[in-house]
């Protein structure tokens, strides 16, 4: 699908199996133009996964490790050097990197995990927020790749491919955040809008295979869809997804990308 000339890629992928995991990402890849133009040699690339809280990978909630142990051999295979980091936003990090099966993976492949700590302010001169408080180790990465989760979300109904960079909010701040804008769901959108386009992964990989309905992003019911996504835009993912379930431009962050201008926002 390709949405205003940003193209969203859709592979089947009916299980964890880290094999069927690889060969769906390698064909994502291959799809937006070919692993070098993502991976190249001694980049230090950083893996954004959905590590929202202490959960197993079997509950849904988070990233499935074996999304992101594929991506990091892809990476390794390809000479680049992945890390891997986020911040949660109440329990320890220790404990959430635990719990969700990163740490393992981590040891495993000698990958080293960041936490998202140490918030420092930045100017973003072409945003709708012009200053922005992020973890300033997101800054040290030449690129990104940012690992959402398909999942409801009690306050703004989807939480996709955009809203996982509030990842790189140190988590006390993300607190901040949700008392200071409150129910202004549109003005949060813009600036969650703002965060992905400071910092841009160089693409986002949708885990889809299993995900979430009803109460989400952490309470709701888990749901087998069996998909992988990728993208080099991920308002466009976005909006391909909530038009897809008939929600348009009811979702926030689709409706402040309309009203930004921002490419990939309409169908």
């Amino acid at each position: 699908m390709e949405n205003n000339k940003e193209k969203v890629v859709l592979v089947r992928c009916k299980s964890y199996n880290l094999e069927e995991v690889k060969s769906s990402i390698l064909s994502i890849l291959e799809s937006l133009g070919g692993i070098r133009k993502f991976i190249s040699p001694k980049e230090k690339i950083l893996i954004k996964p959905n590590l929202l809280s202490a959960r197993t990978p079997e509950e849904g909630v988070t990233t499935h490790p074996s999304v992101v142990q594929a991506l990091a051999e892809i990476i390794i295979e390809n000479r680049g050097i992945p890390y891997l980091g986020d911040s949660p936003s109440i329990e320890s990090f220790h404990k959430v990197i635990t719990k969700t099966g990163m740490k393992k993976i981590s040891m495993e492949k000698e990958i080293k995990i960041i936490p998202f700590e140490d918030p420092v302010n930045v100017d973003f001169k072409d945003g709708e927020f012009k200053k922005l408080e992020i973890a300033k180790p997101v800054l040290e990465f030449d690129k990104i790749i940012n690992i959402a989760k398909l999942k409801t979300h009690t306050q703004f109904i989807l939480t996709l491919g955009v809203k996982n960079m509030f990842g790189i909010v140190p988590g006390r701040r993300k607190a901040e955040c949700h008392i200071r804008f409150g129910n202004d769901l549109f003005s949060f959108s813009k600036f969650l809008i703002d965060l992905y386009r400071f910092k841009k992964p160089v693409i986002t990989i949708l885990d889809g295979i299993i995900g979430m309905d009803g109460n989400g992003p952490s309470n709701g019911r888990k749901r087998w869809f069996g998909i992988i996504m990728g993208t080099e835009n991920a308002i466009a993912l976005d909006t391909f997804i909530s038009y897809s379930l008939g929600i348009g431009n009811e979702y926030s962050i689709v409706k402040a990308g309309e009203k930004m201008g921002i490419k990939g926002s309409k169908i």
